[in-house]
C-alpha cells in the first residue's frame, strides 16, 4: 500500500511503518542542531519515527546539543564510523532505517518520500549530497552539479541511505575494520547478496560539512584513502587508486632522480601534473555541462589537492601496515 500523506489522519499514522533515523556524530557542534531540527520537522507522523544519535566520543558541545532535542542518545566512544552506525541500528526499533550524517540537513519530506518508495518497491535507496544555497569556493568546484542536479555516485553514501533493518543485518552491517569507505563496502555486499541498490536525488540531503579550506580538503582525502593499503586486493581494481599511485610515484621518482639527472628529472613532475587533468576532464564530462571547461583552472586546482591528499593517505596506510 502506498501512503501519500502521513499526517492527514490517525488511521494513516497507525498503518505507517515505524522508522528509525541513525545519526552518527563526532564533534559536530557546528551543524548538529540544524540536522536535528530538519529531522524533527518531517511531514512523516511524529509518532512513527525515532531519531537515534550515536556519539563517537565528542569533546565539544555535541552531546549537550543532542540532549536538547527529543532523541535517543547513545554513547559509543570507540570504533570507526561503521561501528557507530551499527550501534544505532542495534538499538533501533524501526523496520526501516534512514542513515544521515550529523553535518547534513534533510528536506521536510525526506522520510515520507523514502517510506513511500520502500512500500511501493522495496529496494535499498541512496541519494547524493546537495550544495548549500551559497556554497563556498571549494564546495562549488568540487561538487560539480550535473545538468539534472547534484552528482549521484554508483555506490551508497553513508549520509543518505534508506534500507530495511532485516536486509542491513543480513549482509553483515557496515564493515568495522575500516575508518572510511564502509558505505562502498556495504554497497558491494548488498549487490553480491542480490539486492538492488537505487540511487535517486529524491533521497539526497544538503551536506553542510564540506571542507571549505584547502587544508581541510586535503585532510579529508587523507582520511578517505588511508584504507587503500589495508584493502589492497580491491584497491588495485580501483582506477582512482591506480592514478593516485601513479601521481605519487612520479613525484617520488622525480625527487630521487633530481641529484642524478638534474632538471631532466622534472619530466616526471610533468607526468604527475597531467594526472589531475584526467580527473578534471572526467568530472566536467560527468556533470554534462561543458561550459564548465572555462572554470578548468579552479577544477584542476582541487583535483591536484585531491591527489596530494590521497597520496599522503597511501603513505599513512603504509606506515600503519608495518
Amino acid at each position: 500500500m502506498v501512503v501519500s500523506d502521513f499526517q492527514k489522519s490517525e488511521t494513516q499514522a497507525e498503518i505507517s511503518p515505524f522508522v528509525s533515523i541513525v545519526v552518527p556524530a563526532y564533534n559536530e557542534e557546528k551543524y548538529l542542531a540544524q540536522c536535528l531540527t530538519s529531522l524533527t520537522n518531517q511531514t512523516y507522523s511524529k509518532e512513527r519515527y525515532e531519531i537515534i544519535v550515536v556519539d563517537n566520543g565528542s569533546t565539544d558541545e555535541t552531546v549537550p546539543i543532542a540532549k536538547s532535542f527529543d532523541v535517543n542518545l547513545i554513547l559509543q566512544p570507540k570504533g570507526p564510523v561503521g561501528n557507530v552506525r551499527n550501534t544505532g541500528v542495534d538499538n533501533a526499533q524501526g523496520d526501516i532505517i534512514f542513515f544521515i550524517d550529523a553535518d547534513c540537513e534533510a528536506d521536510e519530506k525526506w522520510l515520507e518520500t523514502g517510506v513511500e518508495s520502500m512500500l511501493r518497491d522495496p529496494k535499498v535507496y541512496g541519494g547524493g549530497y546537495r550544495l548549500r544555497k551559497n556554497p563556498y569556493f571549494l564546495e562549488k568546484y568540487w561538487l560539480l552539479n550535473t545538468s539534472e542536479g547534484e552528482p549521484l555516485h554508483s555506490e551508497l553514501l553513508g549520509g543518505c541511505i534508506v534500507i530495511q533493518k532485516d536486509v542491513f543485518n543480513e549482509v553483515g552491517q557496515f564493515d568495522t575494520t575500516v575508518t572510511s569507505g564502509e558505505d562502498s563496502k556495504i554497497t558491494q555486499s548488498l549487490l553480491r547478496a542480490g539486492y538492488e541498490v537505487k540511487m535517486d536525488r529524491k533521497y539526497s540531503v544538503v551536506h553542510l560539512g564540506n571542507p571549505i579550506e584547502a587544508g581541510q580538503f586535503i585532510k579529508r582525502q587523507v582520511w578517505h584513502s588511508e584504507n587503500y593499503i589495508k584493502d589492497i586486493r580491491n584497491s588495485i581494481k580501483d582506477p582512482v587508486f591506480l592514478l593516485t599511485l601513479s601521481f605519487a610515484s612520479s613525484i617520488l621518482l622525480s625527487l630521487m632522480l633530481l641529484p642524478i639527472l638534474g632538471f631532466e628529472a622534472l619530466y616526471f613532475v610533468g607526468v604527475a601534473l597531467l594526472i589531475p587533468l584526467i580527473f578534471s576532464l572526467k568530472r566536467i564530462k560527468r556533470c554534462g555541462e561543458y561550459s564548465k571547461i572555462m572554470k578548468l583552472p579552479f577544477i584542476y586546482y582541487l583535483d591536484l589537492l585531491y591527489l596530494i591528499g590521497r597520496s599522503f593517505g597511501i603513505i599513512k596506510g603504509l606506515s600503519k601496515s608495518h
